[in-house]
Parts: structure tokens; C-alpha cells; sequence
């Protein structure tokens, strides 16, 4: 799948007449991706196959470092590597739901040990041929 694949990570919001995508950001509120194509043209508001031409903003949100707890979500529009203006969503209302984890803590799945077949060798055995 292409960068610039239209079906891809945002959404169009009709009424509104934008399109946002959902993001993490950096501590300054830049989105904290690999620079592809389509990321730059997002980014850079030009346009990008199959999306439409208004603006386009970033939902992002900005974790702490041990990457435990998320700081903050924004809304943000972005000029390039430029950030243009934000605005931080409350956190009332905010819901935190566990995901249930696939094993218990220190649990370690049991090795998967397959082993190959032997090839088929003429030549082992008849060394009295040679």
C-alpha cells in the first residue's frame, strides 16, 4: 500500500469540511512519524490523490516517556514541519479501558520446535563406488 493510498488513516468530515487523521506527537506537538511522501504532502496541505482539497488537521496525542500514560490529546494544523495552532481536548469524560492482556506477566509460551527432514543423499554408503 502506498503513502498517499486515499483509503488510508483519515477520515472526511463533511460538515465541517476537513479531514483529520489520528497521530502521535512529539513535545512539540509535531507528529512524530517517518517523513514519507504522503506525510510531507499532508503535512505540507497539498494536494493528495482521492482526498479532498480543505484543510487538514491532525488528532494527536503525546505519551509519557516510559510510553504509560498519554499527557494529552490535540487537535492541530500543521504548515509543513510548522505547527500553526492546536487546541487541547479536556480530559473530562475520559475513559482509560484495560486491554486484556494475552498471557500473565512472566508467563513464557512453550518453544515451537519442528525439525527438518533430511535430504536424500545417493552418494552416502556407496563410498566403495568412488
Amino acid at each position: 500500500m502506498k503513502d498517499t493510498d486515499p483509503l488510508r488513516f483519515w477520515i472526511h468530515i463533511k460538515a465541517a469540511d476537513i479531514v483529520v487523521r489520528f497521530k502521535k506527537l512529539d513535545d512539540e506537538l509535531r507528529v512524530s512519524n517517518f517523513p514519507t511522501r504522503g506525510a510531507r504532502r499532508f503535512n505540507g496541505q497539498m494536494q493528495l490523490p482521492g482526498m479532498p482539497a480543505c484543510p487538514r488537521l491532525t488528532l494527536g496525542y503525546q505519551m509519557n516517556e516510559a510510553r504509560t500514560e498519554i499527557l494529552g490529546v490535540h487537535l492541530a494544523f500543521l504548515l509543513n514541519r510548522r505547527l500553526m495552532w492546536s487546541y487541547q481536548l479536556p480530559e473530562r469524560g475520559a475513559v482509560v479501558l484495560p486491554i486484556p492482556a494475552q498471557r500473565k506477566l512472566g508467563e513464557v509460551a512453550a518453544p515451537v520446535v519442528k525439525l527438518k527432514k533430511q535430504k536424500k543423499d545417493d552418494s552416502a554408503g556407496n563410498e566403495d563406488e568412488r
